[in-house]
């Protein structure tokens, strides 16, 4: 399976539907690159145990969830030591691909649609204390705008919604650390998933 990540050729209906359920424009800006040459190997202490996820297993994730985005609940942590534009846009790969199928492929109806959510500070939440009319039933949720510096409202946030949401997939974009020290340092929370991606080409460690 390709592991291009190409937003910019997204066709215009799809990527209409896409804005209108969430996802921010500065993910597709991003320029076309090729995953494996960004995925880095990362690892975490926990308990004196040492956890190391290497890139071959990063991407073996990464493609299963492509191919199947709805498969069942799981927790997917796509991080980046920098800022979150490379990640975000890895997650509209995926996210691209769930509503193009909902979207074109009639044989593949399923209940709710998906949802891109953006945290923003203040102690309120639109999706978490709303939950607004026209959103609808959600069947797979992406967040973003986090960071390992966030608000301790933020992280409280992002807590409360995979909470609120822990029967639909959900992917988390990160930025400034990797996805196994912030779940489980921030959140409290053991990912299903992870992958760690670095601005330039990844090197081994």
């Amino acid at each position: 399976m390709s592991n291009i990540i190409d937003n910019n050729s997204v066709p215009e209906g799809v990527r209409e539907y896409l804005r209108a359920r969430g996802v921010p424009w500065t993910f597709f800006k991003q320029p076309r690159f090729e995953l494996k040459e960004h995925v880095q190997k990362f690892q975490h202490e926990t308990n004196g145990k040492v956890s190391i996820i290497d890139p071959a297993v990063q991407l073996k994730a990464y493609e299963r969830t492509l191919k199947n985005p709805l498969e069942r609940p799981y927790l997917y942590v796509i991080a980046t030591s920098h800022n979150e534009i490379r990640a975000g846009a890895v997650a509209l790969s995926i996210f691209e691909r769930l509503s193009r199928k909902l979207l074109l492929d009639s044989s593949k109806q399923a209940s709710g649609t998906p949802y891109w959510h953006q945290v923003y500070g203040g102690w309120r939440d639109k999706l978490r204390d709303d939950r607004e009319k026209t959103i609808g039933e959600i069947n797979f949720l992406a967040i973003s705008n986090i960071a390992v510096n966030s608000t301790n409202e933020k992280i409280e946030k992002v807590r409360d919604l995979n909470y609120k949401y822990i029967d639909v997939p959900r992917i988390m974009v990160v930025a400034g650390t990797n996805p196994l020290k912030f779940a489980y340092e921030q959140l409290h929370l053991r990912p299903d998933r992870m992958l760690f991606i670095t601005e330039r080409k990844s090197v081994d460690v």
